[in-house]
């Protein structure tokens, strides 16, 4: 598809935030999504509900799980809608719940828990029998008729090769602790580590090099804490 025919299929709902992750029914016509009502013009007063979107029409309904009923929130909790159409997968109360619904994704049925753990992250196996979750950081995997669950191990051992040796050749270097800056100064680099900042000198041996003569070297810069949308948050 090409980036002009897109559209908008919804208004998104008062009271800022954002919607939860869209997941598409299995005839590619309905988008469920978790969105919220707003209740008063209090502060964030509301339920998260599920909201169906009808792409052929544009209009869109909201559904509850169940009276008083808020799925937890809006970022990965569902609505995951499964593959037999018959299903949606929520989290409600940090539990993992399955939601009976028509092809339009009305609920078609009380909601049904599954699990006593915490869970979040909800994902379909392709039969629509089981589901994928993660439960305080164990990936879990649950029959749904059963109700049983296990953990599925990831193995997390792997160990990245020593890296070689490297001599950065720096044009300029700052190292961050004062105003004085260096020229034309080696960076040795050993075991992934910064060892020594030195005078250049060429042909060190058996080193890999980098040339940034023409260039300035400086530490790694990152941002811990960002609030990408300012007009809600504050930059």
């Amino acid at each position: 598809m090409c980036i002009r025919d897109r559209r908008v299929l919804a208004a998104p709902m008062g009271g800022g935030g954002l919607p939860g992750r869209p997941s598409w029914s299995p005839d590619g016509r309905y988008i469920a999504l978790c969105d919220r009502n707003r209740l008063n013009q209090r502060f964030r007063e509301g339920y998260n509900l599920i909201r169906v979107v009808d792409t052929a029409t544009g209009k869109d309904r909201l559904h509850a799980a169940a009276p008083h009923v808020s799925i937890s929130d809006r970022y990965d909790s569902g609505p995951v809608w499964s593959p037999d159409g018959r299903s949606m997968a929520l989290i409600i109360e940090s539990a993992l719940w399955v939601l009976p619904v028509r092809p339009d994704g009305t609920p078609d049925g009380a909601p049904r828990r599954l699990t006593d753990e915490a869970a979040d992250h909800p994902s379909w196996s392709g039969d629509s029998r089981s589901l994928m979750y993660l439960s305080a950081g164990r990936l879990r995997l649950l029959d749904v008729a059963e109700r049983s669950a296990r953990t599925v191990r990831v193995a997390l051992d792997y160990r990245r090769p020593r890296p070689a040796d490297t001599v950065v050749h720096a044009g300029k270097f700052w190292d961050a602790t004062g105003d004085a800056v260096r020229e034309d100064v080696d960076v040795l680099v050993q075991n992934g580590r910064i060892a020594a900042v030195e005078p250049h000198r060429a042909g060190r041996a058996g080193r890999h090099t980098v040339d940034a003569s023409s260039g300035t070297v400086i530490p790694g810069l990152w941002d811990s804490h960002t609030h990408p949308w300012q007009s809600t948050y504050g930059g």
